[in-house]
């Protein structure tokens, strides 16, 4: 997450690893914090990039936060949908709409779209 982030942000490399002290000291003291910090640099960098122009910023907020928390819960949960759906308190069915348009599911390594419901 520490490099994405920097790379969103257009940080160098060196600045991970203090990047993700300040996000793991934040998130020990007030989980709250860090998902605040995380939302607010979101909102900042699509401003800046929005320039004026009418945007979609609100939903694409929600998304970003909604990939996030859904993609590092899949992760912990060692990529297994059931449990991920049930830690994060939603049907496993809306998970794997959510994977999807996310982009969270990685392929099987076959090169076309498959009719198969994919593995757990």
């Amino acid at each position: 997450m520490g490099h994405e982030l920097c790379l969103e942000l257009e940080l160098p490399d060196s600045s991970v690893r203090f990047l993700v002290d300040v996000l793991l000291g934040l998130s020990e003291q007030d989980p709250t914090a860090t998902l605040d910090l995380l939302v607010r640099l979101a909102v900042r960098k699509r401003l800046q990039e929005m320039s004026g122009t009418k945007g979609t910023l609100f939903d694409d907020v929600l998304g970003s936060v909604e990939a996030m928390v859904i993609g590092e819960t899949f992760d912990q949960c060692d990529r297994v949908q059931t449990r991920t759906a049930a830690l994060l308190g939603i049907d496993r069915n809306t998970l794997y709409k959510k994977l999807k348009i996310h982009q969270l599911l990685k392929s099987s390594g076959t090169t076309g779209p498959s009719s198969a419901a994919e593995p757990e």
